[in-house]
């Protein structure tokens, strides 16, 4: 993978996680660019582990870096705030919950799409290493995992970019190429499964949907889903000590 510019927020982002001891994985996007995808994304997606004692060092590491729910941007320029702020009853009921923060935009995603226990599911395949556009070291989702992701939300743009993924994975040695095919192949495949006349797959509301603002009460009911370098496996805490 070609280089890339420093994304000082991402760094700032996982950092603050990091300093509060969260357990966490990356997801989606920075995870498949760690993973050999060199795709855009506009956020930093994180999984973490949902144990009382984690979402309370979550909400504290959010708190430290203002963050707030990504609403009606024209209503609330800055982000919704509930009274109170946040706390770990805040990612108690909802699957997914988009933040804005002082350093650009965070995706908590509690029960990705094909993982129903969410963190627990993620670590067991998870490998610290390098996060892309950073020099922060945390827990990367396989790319297996993300491919299968992908494919269990099965939203029309999970499907049109599942083919660039596998290929660039393969391509990256992140993902082992089945019998020796090359990665190309494997992507023309993908393509012509796509084409007018093939087979269509059902299709899945896409379920990330940010929180409305109003009582803390209904703003934690309702529930919301969203969706490198092989170095050493996944730790509880994201980083190396």
């Amino acid at each position: 993978m070609g280089a890339r510019e420093h994304d000082s927020g991402r760094q700032q982002i996982l950092e603050a996680l990091q300093r509060h001891d969260v357990q966490f994985v990356v997801i989606v996007g920075a995870a498949s660019q760690s993973r050999g995808w060199e795709g855009l994304t506009a956020d930093v997606d994180v999984t973490p582990a949902r144990d009382p004692q984690n979402l309370e060092r979550l909400a504290s590491a959010l708190t430290e870096i203002d963050a707030r729910f990504r609403v009606d941007e024209e209503r609330y320029p800055r982000g919704f705030l509930p009274p109170g702020g946040l706390d770990a009853r805040t990612f108690t009921g909802p699957v997914s919950v988009a933040l804005s923060t002082q350093h650009g935009h965070l995706d908590i995603c509690l029960i990705p799409d094909g993982f129903p226990r969410g963190y627990e599911d993620l670590i067991a395949k998870a490998e610290l290493a390098p996060v892309a556009m950073t020099s922060t070291t945390a827990n990367i989702a396989d790319a297996a995992d993300i491919l299968h992701s992908k494919t269990m939300a099965n939203r029309q743009k999970d499907r049109d970019t599942l083919p660039e993924l596998r290929a660039a994975f393969l391509r990256a040695g992140s993902l082992p190429s089945p019998s020796g095919i090359d990665p190309a192949t494997i992507a023309a495949r993908d393509t012509a499964a796509r084409m007018p006349g093939a087979p269509a797959q059902r299709r899945t509301p896409d379920r990330h949907q940010p929180p409305e603002p109003g009582a803390r009460a209904a703003t934690r009911a309702q529930p919301e889903p969203k969706s490198g370098s092989r170095a050493m496996r996944g730790t509880p805490n994201g980083r190396s000590d």
